[in-house]
């Protein structure tokens, strides 16, 4: 009969690096969530600023039908009023979730120029 081949099990090599880079995954995102609570404390995250503003948009979505069917020019004249403080805070959770986003990035861009530097 003949001799079966015997193989060895593969061993994955991994350069110092990648090993560093796999061990250090969870550290890396306990860094990125601690410099991003330093960075914005108390202030919510860019999703969570998009989720508000999202909630915000199916609001001014009903009321625009409402307004469709509204023939009460008193009760018209308060949707319209009330239309336009939800765009004005829509425009605000907008233009903070692209700050709050930017704040973000540059927390990412630093911690990985520091990881560049050692």
């Amino acid at each position: 009969m003949g001799a079966k081949t015997r193989t060895q099990p593969t061993i994955p090599i991994m350069r110092h690096d990648q090993s560093h880079n796999q061990n250090t995954e969870s550290e890396d995102k306990d860094e990125f969530e601690s410099a991003i609570e330093e960075a914005l404390g108390e202030e919510p995250r860019a999703a969570e600023l998009r989720r508000m503003r999202d909630a915000l948009l199916e609001r001014r979505r009903l009321l625009l039908l409402d307004l469709k069917t509204v023939e009460d020019g008193a009760a018209r004249e308060k949707l319209k009023r009330e239309l336009t403080k939800l765009q004005e805070h829509i425009k605000v959770l907008s233009e903070e979730a692209d700050i709050t986003n930017f704040v973000e990035d540059a927390v990412r861009v630093g911690i990985e120029m520091r990881k560049l530097e050692n």
